[in-house]
């Protein structure tokens, strides 16, 4: 008879309980604390495909010289 190794590190409602700052709840608030601003998706999509639209071009004025 063979037993099942037990994966290494601590279970995850162990990390929980003991409040980790790697995994818990504790790293999430302290990255949302961090946040300054947001862009919105009528912002962001124009804006990134214009700047993808500037690439070739960008592109071709360094290969013409």
């Amino acid at each position: 008879m063979t037993r099942a190794r037990k994966p290494a590190g601590p279970a995850p409602s162990d990390v929980h309980s003991e409040g980790s700052v790697e995994d818990g709840l504790i790293a999430a608030g302290q990255v949302a604390s961090a946040i300054e601003y947001t862009v919105h998706v009528a912002e962001f999509v124009p804006r990134m495909a214009r700047q993808a639209c500037e690439i070739p071009q960008t592109v071709g004025q360094r290969v013409r010289g």
